[in-house]
């Protein structure tokens, strides 16, 4: 019994170190990637532009709903006094 607890404690470690291992350079890698892309020019004036743009989504989303709602408004106004 005590050979096959040992055999399995074995098997168990050995799984644990490659699992281990491979987890390291996988996150390895990923810090490598991570590290070229923020050091990239092209990358800081991709994400700037995406930054920007969403802004000026926002701000458009927002002056279109207002127009919608003056617009609403404004028929409002003119069925109920016109």
């Amino acid at each position: 019994m005590r050979a096959l607890e040992a055999l399995i404690a074995t098997q168990v470690d050995e799984i644990a170190t490659r699992s281990a291992t491979q987890l390291q350079q996988s996150y390895a890698l990923r810090e490598s990637e991570l590290l070229l892309l923020t050091e990239n020019a092209e990358t800081h004036t991709t994400a700037a532009a995406l930054q920007s743009s969403k802004k000026q989504s926002l701000v458009d989303q927002f002056v279109g709903s207002r127009s919608l709602v003056q617009q609403g408004s404004e028929s409002a106004y003119q069925a109920a006094y016109v």
